[in-house]
């Protein structure tokens, strides 16, 4: 009776048995998979459609050296050419095989999401190869990132979620891979540049100045303002517009624009074509020049006081462009959004900027260019803090120092672009302390600038009393240069040639593809948050991977 029921039961179909083998290798017994699809070769020799799926169930037993066989087979039957290409470089990846990975390619019928997706495994073979120590961490971070952008412009998302989804796995696994996806991501970051803003006045003392007001020139609003007022001149041209301010707290500002204000042979004590005598004074929005004196230290604005505010001034074609007082050593100036220019006496004693011993400087966001012999900027400022500026000497410039800081004590230059013409009048870029050190504690810190040289001899840090000089993460192109005369600590600076920045000579100084700074600073130094500019503006800094040298942090690998 059971051998007359077993005749008359029939065998199993193709498709039956390619059913049972999915459960058994759901079920995780894909050895039990592989006796099925015997059964169903056997059955149907010639089909390329079992054959392929058998390979699977040999890539689920880890056998790479049966799958790729058998996919041989399935190819030879006319499989899918794009589904034989993605279980092949799975067989190859499982045995390791990973340059013979990356010489497979896809063949023109594949979709994107199959395109892709072979591009994910030949991102994995060079991960492997990195494991091995036969390839270099950059080219598997380009691979992935690659493979991030393919992926965010590819229409067939859900035909890769297992794959992204494993990707994130890797991401948390592999630096290479977490590197890439940084980069893609800062891509995908919206990055406003800010620049100056007036802000709204809420006090109600205001005097107003201007050709239509009661009050037609600043001399006339100087000799009338009290202590805290606040002076409003209205746009326009204000030829021998001088004036003595002498009030505290005062505040002046151009407002509809910006007026220009020329000394016009006209200045104060002989000299100034701005002078203030007060404490605590504000300056927005004006252009001042054409200073002069007998005594060749004429400034657009004089501060004779203690604490100083400038934004959006643009100060040119002065003997100084501005002049602060020696006196008050906890005086706080703050510089941001401003321009200095041609501003010297041709004979190098007076500068674009000329801060006096004071407590603190602070210079941001600002552009000090082509100073006539004298320096971009001077100060004796115990403190010092000058980040995120242009200071350059441009085509025809002929500057002494970018920066000197003659009395040594505290200094960061963080975050500039320098850049040091043919035609200067001194070598070194920076001076530290060539005169005295007088402070208690003193300390040079140069870090994540970009510097352009095009002096034969160039030097950038000038350290004579042999003071603390610490020089990290700078990036120097032109002509090579020595990076300190004198002692000091040099870390993680690269003299790059000019093709790793954007374009030096027109003074686009952003990093291009392939730049050797890229992720290659060093976590010693003071780490930049934001970026110059040009003009006068500033970014936030991405924080991608690891620090870039250089003023300008890259994005995308």
């Amino acid at each position: 009776m059971a051998l007359l029921l077993a005749a008359c039961t029939e065998p199993p179909s193709i498709d039956e048995l390619i059913d049972q083998a999915a459960e058994q290798i759901a079920a995780g017994d894909a050895q039990a998979a592989i006796v099925t699809f015997k059964q169903a070769v056997a059955l149907s020799p010639d089909d390329p459609q079992v054959r392929l799926k058998m390979a699977g169930a040999y890539l689920a037993a880890e056998r790479g050296d049966l799958a790729a066989v058998t996919l041989k087979q399935a190819a030879e039957r006319g499989a899918d050419p794009a589904l034989v290409r993605l279980a092949q470089a799975d067989a190859l990846l499982m045995q390791n095989k990973f340059l013979e990975v990356l010489d497979l390619q896809m063949p023109p019928v594949a979709t994107s999401a199959q395109a892709i997706s072979l591009q994910w495994r030949q991102a994995r073979a060079r991960l492997g190869l990195y494991d091995r120590k036969q390839q270099d961490g950059g080219l598997v971070s380009r691979a992935y990132l690659e493979l991030f952008q393919a992926i965010d412009d590819s229409p067939d998302a859900a035909a890769l979620a297992p794959m992204v989804a494993s990707l994130d796995a890797s991401r948390q696994k592999a630096k290479p891979v977490d590197r890439a996806w940084q980069h893609f991501s800062c891509q995908r970051e919206t990055l406003t540049t800010s620049n100056w803003q007036s802000e709204s006045p809420t006090e109600a003392s205001i005097l107003r100045v201007g050709p239509t007001r009661q009050l037609k020139t600043p001399a006339e609003a100087a000799r009338v303002a009290g202590n805290g007022a606040i002076i409003e001149i209205d746009a326009g041209n204000y030829p021998g517009g001088v004036a003595r301010w002498e009030q505290d707290g005062l505040t002046v500002r151009g407002v509809g624009g910006r007026p220009v204000i020329t000394a016009d042979g006209k200045s104060v004590a002989k000299r100034d074509a701005w002078l203030f005598t007060g404490n605590d004074i504000r300056v927005e929005n004006v252009e001042i020049s054409g200073a002069r004196s007998v005594y060749k230290n004429g400034a657009g604005i004089r501060h004779a006081g203690r604490n100083l505010v400038l934004q959006h001034v643009y100060l040119h074609d002065n003997e100084n462009g501005l002049l602060t007082a020696n006196n008050h050593p906890d005086s706080d100036i703050q510089i941001a959004y401003s321009e200095f220019a041609r501003n010297g006496d041709g004979k190098g004693q007076a500068h674009n900027l000329y801060i006096g011993r004071a407590g603190r400087l602070e210079m941001r966001y600002s552009y000090s260019h082509e100073a006539n012999i004298g320096h971009l900027l001077k100060s004796r400022a115990r403190r010092n803090f000058i980040r995120y500026n242009r200071l350059s000497d441009n085509e025809e410039g002929r500057s002494s120092y970018l920066i000197d800081i003659p009395e040594g004590g505290e200094a960061e230059i963080v975050g500039n672009v320098l850049q040091q013409g043919y035609g200067t009048e001194n070598h070194s870029m920076i001076s530290f302390a060539a005169e005295s050190a007088p402070h208690k504690e003193n300390s040079l810190v140069v870090a994540s600038n970009t510097l352009y040289n095009r002096d034969l001899g160039g030097i950038i840090v000038r350290n004579p009393r042999q003071l603390d000089v610490l020089v990290i993460n700078n990036l120097i192109a032109g002509v090579p240069l020595v990076l300190v005369d004198g002692p000091g600590r040099e870390t993680a600076n690269l003299m790059a040639p000019d093709h790793g920045l954007a374009d030096p000579r027109g003074f686009d100084f952003n990093l291009l593809s392939g730049a050797r700074a890229i992720d290659k600073g060093s976590a010693k130094g003071p780490v930049p948050t934001a970026e110059y500019v040009h003009p006068l503006g500033w970014r936030p800094r991405l924080s991608v991977w690891n620090l870039d040298i250089g003023a300008y942090e890259r994005c995308g690998l």
